[in-house]
């Protein structure tokens, strides 16, 4: 393989370990030509493969290590938090960064192992919502997709979201999927879309291309018997929490 095509390799197995939530490194291996992902627990890589219904690149060696370099990770919308997805990158007023996820989730939430703080939230329906910050993780303004992490560069508020209109979304059950807006007004705030979602997803992002559109809220069923999914959109994240979603 020619050095891109391993640095590919490579790209692609570390961003799904960090869309399963598990702690790597990764490297190019020139003399075997090959790229090698460097993990703690390899068993548990594959478990977590295994129910997500993915495999890491051919050209990609699982390494087993007692310890892990000690850099500063980064945090962003789309990767497994312990019972939920995270949602966006935000911050407050001063400047304190941290992540979304759904309200309903419970408040204690770690990634990597490492206990996110909740700083607030409002789970009252029809609102749904809740942030945290993330000590020790560098807050990006990035969303997991499945493959890559991709940059949120703006949002889109539910005045300016139509029925029809395609948006796509992420969570840690059921991966990555896009669908139609079927609803602008479910529950007067609320958005419907025609792609199911189920336990776990919840709090991931919905966005297109680089726009933020929202957080899952839950799974719908409509009236043709069909399954869909309900999001909080963004408005919430600053009309309720205050908060701003980065951007840059």
């Amino acid at each position: 393989m020619t050095l891109a095509e391993l640095e590919a390799a490579r790209d692609r197995a570390a961003r799904i370990a960090r869309g399963l939530g598990i702690r790597d490194f990764s490297a190019i291996n020139i003399i075997e030509n090959r790229a090698e992902l460097y993990v703690l627990d390899p068993e548990q890589l594959n478990i977590a493969l295994r129910k997500a219904n993915l495999q890491l690149p051919a050209d990609v060696e699982v390494i087993k290590v007692n310890e892990l370099p000690r850099e500063v990770d980064a945090i962003f919308g789309g990767l497994a938090l312990t019972t939920c997805t995270s949602g966006f990158s935000v911050k407050n007023s001063s400047g304190t960064k941290g992540i979304t996820t759904a309200g309903h989730c419970d408040n204690s939430q770690q990634y990597h192992g490492v206990n996110l703080p909740l700083v607030d939230e409002v789970w009252s329906d029809p609102y749904d919502i809740q942030w945290h910050t993330a000590p020790g993780f560098t807050v990006r303004n990035l969303v997991f997709d499945g493959t890559y992490a991709r940059p949120i560069y703006g949002v889109k508020f539910r005045a300016s979201q139509s029925v029809g209109e395609w948006v796509c979304k992420y969570g840690k059950t059921t991966h990555y999927g896009c669908g139609q807006i079927v609803l602008t007004n479910f529950q007067g705030v609320n958005v419907a879309v025609d792609i199911p979602v189920d336990n776990g997803d919840s709090g991931g992002p919905w966005f297109w291309y680089n726009t933020a559109y929202g957080t899952t809220k839950y799974a719908c069923t409509f009236g043709d018997g069909s399954h869909g999914a309900i999001y909080v959109p963004v408005d919430q994240i600053y009309g309720i929490l205050g908060l701003t979603i980065l951007t840059n």
